[in-house]
Parts: structure tokens; sequence; C-alpha cells
């Protein structure tokens, strides 16, 4: 004979003079009878009139369920201090005000996450651990305990109920830290050895990062971010890498003192901004945010047959015949000048005033286009 008893199932209802509600995971969950809450807390109350609560806690009302019955939710914020009306009020509807757990955060990053989930530091780590209490100047023990060692040391929390506290251990292997108070906290960490230059060296490599290439000419973030590149005539083909096909860069554009920056540009969009500032861009730099920056220097490289053409004109012609003319009574200054005829020798010769300023204006223009004094 079957016992029908066994899918018999009981569920209390909803109390009229009000029902708690806790958000727990994204969902409003109601309290069991004789559930705690914590001080400061954010409640939903459930009933069919206006709790009578006292003012210390602050209610706002919703929304209305239920056409016949008139139901109302309201969401209440319980106050941060003991008060003894709230607690009355509370012990009315079958719940008590029990202490908030200390908790333990991370203030800083850890290296990596084990398989658990726990985070890891490298034994010459100091990593900054952030406590937080329901309380002002609540006192509680902090231990460090691991396979080898334990060390404890007493903390309290300031007017702002937090703490601040720095961790270490000499030994390598996982470390549990514990606050012990009223109501204690935990947080379980690993350390681990710090691996050798040439290991950290061989990761970063593999770190995903910036590059651009401009023809053969490969610029990379964290190796040689700023780079000085050859410009010729004609234009090298440019080549982005932003670590990531989601990543979106930031190029800033230097030209003719001026500046202007493009932004949120993906790579095929960041190659033809660049691709297009490389005839007259005095600096360029790609900025990818985690993925590292780059800065490109053009140094644009005119041909040597040029720069030297432009030395045998007529007034290089000038200047030579005048400087066999000259008489010694003239001003004038021993020079090398370049012989029009033979681009490839210099001779000695003395000069005047203008031919010095024809010949230093001559050099400043060959330098600033890349070629030689």
């Amino acid at each position: 004979m079957v016992a029908k008893e066994r899918w018999l199932l009981e569920s209390r209802g909803l109390e009229v003079k009000g029902t708690l509600f806790r958000l727990r995971r994204g969902e409003w969950t109601r309290l069991r009878n004789g559930a705690g809450v914590h001080e400061g807390e954010g409640l939903v109350v459930l009933g069919v009139s206006r709790p009578q609560a006292p003012i210390t806690a602050e209610f706002r009302t919703r929304v209305v369920v239920g056409g016949d019955s008139c139901w109302t939710y309201w969401e209440v914020q319980l106050p941060t201090e003991p008060d003894a009306n709230v607690l009355d009020w509370l012990h009315r509807l079958g719940h008590t005000v029990i202490p908030r757990p200390w908790s333990i955060d991370l203030a800083t990053p850890p290296r990596a996450l084990d398989e658990n989930g726990a985070p890891i530091f490298w034994v010459t780590d100091t990593p900054l651990v952030a406590l937080a209490s329901s309380r002002r100047r609540e006192s509680a023990t902090v231990s460090l305990r691991s396979d080898a060692s334990a060390s404890s040391v007493g903390v309290t929390a300031s007017e702002l109920r937090d703490a601040i506290l720095a961790i270490t251990s000499p030994q390598v292997g996982p470390a549990n830290l514990t606050v012990a108070a009223e109501r204690s906290a935990e947080l379980d960490v690993v350390f681990v050895a710090r691996p050798p230059r040439e290991v950290l060296f061989a990761q970063l490599l593999k770190t995903p990062r910036v590059r651009i290439w401009l023809g053969d000419v490969l610029i990379e973030a964290w190796k040689d971010s700023s780079k000085k590149v050859p410009i010729q005539l004609s234009l090298p083909e440019v080549r982005v890498d932003l670590g990531s096909e989601r990543a979106r860069a930031c190029v800033t554009i230097w030209e003719s003192g001026k500046r202007r920056t493009a932004r949120g540009l993906d790579r095929r969009n960041a190659e033809r901004v660049i691709a297009e500032a490389l005839p007259a861009a005095s600096r360029i730099e790609l900025d990818a945010d985690n993925f590292g920056r780059v800065e490109l220097t053009p140094a644009r490289v005119s041909s040597e047959g040029a720069s030297r053409a432009t030395a045998r004109d007529r007034m290089g012609w000038f200047d030579h015949v005048s400087s066999l003319a000259t008489s010694p009574e003239q001003y004038t200054a021993t020079t090398l000048l370049e012989h029009p005829r033979a681009s490839t020798s210099l001779t000695v010769r003395r000069v005047g005033g203008p031919a010095l300023v024809r010949g230093r204006l001559a050099s400043r223009r060959r330098c600033e286009t890349g070629g030689k004094r």
C-alpha cells in the first residue's frame, strides 16, 4: 500500500502584517520565519497594509498587486546602527538582527587563478587585502595559515567600517586567510615561486600586443614601442595587428605643428589612417589600451643624387668663380667648397658672406629632407 502523505507538502502563506524578501542572486527570496537580517540591509516588505514600522527605517511604496486584497510591497532600508524600535518591529514579524559577517576582498590583482578559482601570488609579492565590517570600530583577529607556518594580527575597522592589511608568505603552497570575529570570513590564496626571467620573457612574447609592419620593418609594443622609421618616396605597405579582433585603437597624428586623433578604429581603419598620414606626418602614435602602444617617427629619405644635383646649379658656379677672384682686401673666410663639376671633390677657397649664407641654407635643406650635410 502506497502512503499518500509523502506527496503532501505544506507551504507557509504570506503574512497580512508583512513578509520580508531578500535579493539573492538576482531574485527576491522570501525569508524563512526566524531568519536573521543585517543592519543596513535593503529588503522588500509585502503586506496588505503599510507596516507599522519606526521612522528610522526608510520605506518607499513601489506597486500594488492584487486588486481585491490590496497587497502592496515596499522597499525598506534598515538603519546601519542598532535601534530598539526597529528590533521590536522585526521581532513582531518573526525576525531578528544578526551582525553582518566580515568581508574579504583582494585590493591587489592576483597573478593568476588556479583550477579552483583561488588567487595566485608569488612568494615575493605583498598583496593588499581589503576588510569590511558591519560596525564601526569593530575588532577582529586576522590569521594567515599554511602548511609550514602561521601568523595572526589584530585589526580594527575604521569609521568607514573598513581596514587594509598586507599579507606575505615565505613558503610556497596554499594558505588560508581567516578573519575571526562574531561572524568570521575566510579566503584561500596560493603562493608560488617566482618564475625565472627566461620563462617570464617567453610568456611575454606570447602575450597579444600591438604590432605594426611598415614594409619589412616591425614595431611592436613592450619591445621597441618608439622607433624612427625611414620613409622612401615609394611608401611602404602598412599592416596592423591590434592583438584581438575585437580590440579598438586610437591613432594620434602630429602634422605641421597640429595634432589630430581618430578613435575607435579597428585594424583596417587603423591601417588606412596610418598609411594616409605617412607622407606628411612628423609623428604617429597608436594606442590600443591593454594591448600596448607604439610610436612612429617617419624619417623621410631623399636620394643622394638629387641632393648633389641641387649643389651643381648656377649659384654654385658663381660661388666657385667668385672664390677664385676674391681679393685679399675683402672680408672673406676660408671654407671647403664642393666643386661644381665633380661633386665628390672638395676644394679650399676663401668666400664672402653671401656664399656662406647660401651654403648654410642649402645644407639645412638637405638635412631637413633626410640627406647628408
